[in-house]
């Protein structure tokens, strides 16, 4: 990313019979200014600056905005530079137009159980299954609406668990043939090549990685013996080792999980009890201890999950036994649930994965009625507002 100095008159193009207007807050050590909206940036940055957008369809929209996140948007007051403009989905949320999903390229080969994360602005998708246990890596370019592939994983693993430290893709556990696995496997996208680190102590697979402070956080539902288990397990990439957290209350088998303000929050999934369960709570690293909260209102397993704009979503699943579109968003700051249903997906769908990039929430995969979906999703979320 570069500095952009907004003293220099910046403008930015988009036909449109739209015009969608945004406040974004900046802050520096002294200052704070609102950004106002209409389609270019001009004046002096003591007075304020004002950023206006016009789009003609969604579509517009959807590469203009990515655009801009991925260029970055900067400014300079006093020496003292701050990104002042990546929240701007909301804009995109401000219009009837821009409400749901849009239609993104197809994932080339679909897939289900894979495990997702994002790095750099780009989506990895790592293994899964379609008739057969994969190591295929697949690579979305969400600004080109492009997929390509990386290098295959050591070995295939479906239903594994994936997450990101210093721009490295950790891929854990998951099923390897009639067992889960013990591995861990690490992709560095500037080589395009994987690493075989340091196996966990057991058998893991149908869980969840987040990371939090250098640090993967990994549970573990299943291990390969009968039951459910409650599992997590903490590795250090600097170490190259694992050791042992707290036991979560309930297991989360094919939950949905997120990290929100260092905090690791796991829900629903198949429980101890064998049966898709409601518990929603929420891991602490610094104390090593577990919280419950509220129970998720619809029971899912299978689902996607991400956490956008401080709040975790969990994207259709299981739900009864069939499929669901239902989308459910969990706020930890009001400890509640809500179900925006004007955001359900377009088709019920389990087995998908779910990566916020660039503020946009993509979900791509999984099975639709039994057969597998190629499809790739976006839906632009509104921020917080503070």
């Amino acid at each position: 990313m570069h500095e952009t100095n907004l003293k220099q008159q910046t403008a930015m193009t988009i036909l449109t019979p739209h015009r969608l207007r945004a406040r974004v807050r900046c802050q520096t050590q002294h200052d704070e200014c609102a950004l106002l909206a209409p389609l270019q940036c001009r004046g002096q940055i003591g007075a304020g600056v004002l950023l206006a957008f016009d789009f003609a369809n969604i579509e517009a929209f959807t590469a203009s905005y990515l655009a801009i996140l991925k260029e970055g948007l900067f400014m300079k007051i006093k020496n003292r530079t701050r990104l002042i403009a990546t929240g701007l989905a909301l804009a995109m949320m401000m219009s009837p137009a821009f409400a749901g999903w849009t239609s993104q390229t197809a994932i080339p080969t679909p897939i289900n159980y894979a495990a997702a994360d994002q790095i750099d602005g780009l989506v990895y998708v790592a293994g899964g299954f379609d008739t057969s246990n994969e190591a295929i890596l697949q690579v979305f370019d969400p600004t080109s609406q492009t997929w390509t592939t990386g290098a295959s994983m050591p070995a295939a693993r479906y239903q594994a668990s994936a997450g990101v430290i210093n721009s490295t893709l950790y891929v854990t556990g998951g099923w390897s043939g009639s067992l889960p696995s013990d591995s861990l496997f690490a992709y560095n996208p500037q080589t395009n090549s994987w690493a075989t680190l340091a196996s966990m102590s057991h058998l893991s697979s149908c869980g969840a990685t987040g990371s939090i402070d250098g640090k993967l956080y990994v549970t573990t539902p299943c291990n390969g013996n009968s039951g459910y288990f409650t599992l997590l397990d903490i590795y250090d990439p600097v170490a190259n080792s694992w050791t042992t957290g707290a036991d979560s209350y309930q297991a989360h088998s094919q939950g949905a999980a997120g990290v929100i303000n260092g905090k690791f929050y796991v829900t629903s999934g198949i429980n101890t009890s064998g049966v898709t369960g409601a518990t929603t709570e929420v891991y602490d690293p610094t104390t090593n201890t577990w919280t419950t909260l509220r129970n998720i209102p619809i029971p899912v397993n299978a689902p996607a999950s991400a956490v956008i704009s401080g709040r975790l979503y969990v994207i259709g699943g299981v739900s009864g036994g069939s499929d669901t579109t239902v989308v459910q968003v969990y706020d930890p700051i009001q400890n509640r649930w809500a179900r925006p249903v004007a955001d359900e997906l377009p088709t019920a769908t389990d087995s998908l994965v779910g990566v916020v990039d660039y503020g946009v929430l993509f979900v791509t995969g999984g099975s639709a009625d039994g057969s597998l979906s190629g499809a790739t999703e976006s839906l632009a979320v509104l921020p917080r507002v503070p």
